[in-house]
């Protein structure tokens, strides 16, 4: 597996949870454009169910490697 792309992915996921979180129920409008990290950044559900997704595809490729062939994204 590519590891790398894993980590990033867990990564983008969770940080994307955590500005998300601030802003995931604003009108479009209401929204800062420039709005920093958040500190403390909380883990919210979305974040859990990333992480469980995530582990669920890691598993299954484990089990068989052939099983995610062809759901990858390649421009």
């Amino acid at each position: 597996m590519h590891e790398n792309l894993i980590k990033g992915a867990i990564y983008g996921l969770a940080y994307g949870d955590a500005w998300g979180r601030i802003t995931e129920f604003m009108p479009f409008g209401n929204m800062v454009p420039s709005i920093g990290f958040p500190d403390p950044a909380f883990v919210t559900d979305d974040t859990q169910m990333s992480l469980y997704a995530i582990g669920a595809l890691m598993y299954e490729a484990s089990m068989n490697p052939d099983a995610l062939i062809g759901l990858h994204y390649d421009e």
